[in-house]
């Protein structure tokens, strides 16, 4: 797991690393347009990296014992359709199309909600990330 973080950041840093410095060094070459652009790429990598930090901090806390799930009874469904909202984007830019095949009337369930939120949303961005249009 943390050798799969450290690659996965080494990415976004990248990136980060060289739209901040093209941004330095080109500043009164680009238009304001273009400035923008980088500016909001550099700031979405920026995002992805804390993330990043973010699950490599929750996984030290999972090895030690200090994080403790808080079970709490919640829709499953409107779970799965909340995720899948927030990545209806990122599917259409690929082509790609997002279905739920749950029932509509399943019970409640008593879990982590966002635990349980993280794996979805890993699955979902992993799935997208790596399939084809």
């Amino acid at each position: 797991m943390v050798a799969n973080v450290s690659h996965d950041r080494r990415t976004p840093l990248a990136s980060l690393h060289g739209y901040l410095e093209t941004l330095s060094l080109k500043a009164d070459k680009l238009g304001p347009e273009e400035r923008q652009r980088y500016l909001a790429i550099a700031l979405a990598q920026s995002v992805k990296v804390g993330g990043l930090a973010q699950s490599l901090f929750e996984l030290a806390r999972l090895e030690h014992g200090k994080l403790q799930p808080a079970p709490e009874d919640f829709s499953i469904v409107d779970l799965i359709q909340n995720v899948l909202e927030k990545f209806a984007l990122p599917a259409q830019a690929k082509h790609l199309q997002l279905r739920a095949g749950v029932p509509p009337a399943l019970p409640a369930v008593s879990a982590d909600l966002g635990m349980i939120e993280r794996v979805l949303t890993n699955l979902l961005d992993n799935a997208i990330r790596h399939t084809p249009a």
